[in-house]
């Protein structure tokens, strides 16, 4: 490399600060700038999770000028070994996380060179177990080469791509609903009568951005998690320091919109938006599976698009990691995504890589399995129900105690 290129790294708020305003310039300049690379979400996120949690930022010059930056946080993250749903082991490695959307400037190979091996220079120097970049575009350079820099025993294998969908919000509520076909444009109009026809006083969204409400919220939102599969696989929505954080953060920038949907008075689907820039990022979301015959999470999607298509303000709706018949249904952009893990090249780390690598084989294996002879729907539903129960059974256990 060229000796015009220099390499700094942040790691406390007060390097942090030093770089701040090119932080936030680089950041403006990005084509697809996402809310989790932020640096003040970025702050308030690492100051929520603790001592235990570090502050790992490299910013890369070239002749002067800031080029590009990776933005991530030494942490302690579980390796999660599944089998379905069921979560069978979860060792942890102290890992440099470099979080969603935080590789900005430019695209270039040589900067992304330069990154890659700052990144895994903190592993020979055993500040790191492992480094995590999380959901990189499978067309981006930094994806190629790290699919072959990396010695072969110390990259991740076997891990799934993910379609990530947008929705481009079109001027009118008329325009929206023509891009689909006349069969599903029926059904979902027929979901939205049947939620209104259950409720005594019709149905009702309400959206939520002032920090005041952010107790109401986190109520009503662990109140309808609770009684959903996610709760039961601790996927969901939870009253934690971070999340409370985030969204006080969110909530303090004018990012939040937290929608709920009221049936006769009471709250059963809820979506927790961040606008940023002109993009609106679904974050969580879930609805109480009592009401699940009236489709009510789609509805509440569904008005919350309407309301959009009178914001000029919102170019499109982005929907988070993974895949899912909704998103593909309302989806009008997509891209393929894969999270990438790079382990130290020491004994426990390949280790533990080999052994992950070999769970996700064989879980995409049982998958293909499941597809192939048509059992996939149902299992699904059994793990979501049995997930759904075991959470209910924990909830009425901690009541009891």
């Amino acid at each position: 490399m060229s000796n015009d290129y220099e390499i700094i790294t942040a790691k406390n708020f007060g390097e942090i600060e030093a770089i701040r305003p090119i932080w936030e310039q680089m950041q403006r300049n990005e084509p697809f700038a996402v809310p989790n690379a932020d640096v003040r979400r970025y702050v308030s996120g690492i100051k929520a999770l603790g001592d235990e949690t570090q502050p790992y930022v490299v910013l890369v010059k070239f002749s002067g000028r800031p080029a590009a930056m990776a933005i991530g946080r030494i942490e302690q993250r579980p390796i999660v070994f599944k089998l379905g749903y069921k979560t069978i082991s979860r060792p942890t490695l102290k890992c440099l996380s470099i979080v969603y959307g935080g590789i900005l400037g430019q695209s270039s190979e040589d900067l992304c060179i330069l990154l890659l091996g700052e990144l895994t220079n903190a592993l020979h120097r055993r500040k790191a177990e492992m480094v995590f970049l999380n959901h990189i575009r499978t067309d981006s350079p930094m994806f190629g080469l790290c699919g072959t820099i990396p010695h072969f025993m110390t990259r991740s294998h076997c891990v799934l791509a993910q379609p990530h969908w947008q929705t481009d919000i079109p001027d009118s509520v008329d325009e929206f609903y023509s891009r689909m076909t006349k069969s599903r444009r029926h059904r979902w109009y027929r979901d939205i009568r049947n939620l209104e026809k259950m409720s005594s006083s019709g149905i009702k969204v309400v959206c939520y951005r002032d920090i005041n409400d952010i107790e109401y919220l986190i109520d009503v939102v662990c109140q309808i998690e609770k009684s959903t599969y996610k709760n039961g696989l601790n996927i969901g929505f939870t009253d934690s320091v971070l999340n409370r954080a985030l969204l006080e953060q969110a909530a303090r920038d004018d990012w939040l919109s937290a929608y709920v949907l009221y049936i006769s008075g009471e709250p059963c689907a809820f979506q927790l938006d961040i606008r940023y820039g002109k993009t609106q990022f679904t974050e969580y979301g879930s609805f109480n599976p009592r009401w699940g015959h009236g489709s009510p999470g789609i509805v509440l999607l569904l008005k919350v698009l309407e309301e959009l298509c009178h914001d000029p303000e919102v170019v499109a709706m982005d929907y988070g990691f993974g895949d899912a018949g909704y998103k593909e249904k309302l989806g009008t952009n997509c891209w393929l995504e894969k999270s990438i893990y790079i382990y130290a090249p020491r004994l426990y780390p390949i280790v533990v890589n080999a052994a992950m690598s070999a769970n996700v084989a064989f879980s995409r294996v049982l998958r293909w399995t499941a597809a192939h002879i048509h059992l996939d729907s149902s299992i699904k539903r059994y793990w979501r129900r049995m997930a759904r129960r075991s959470g209910q059974e924990e909830n009425a256990s901690k009541r009891v105690t």
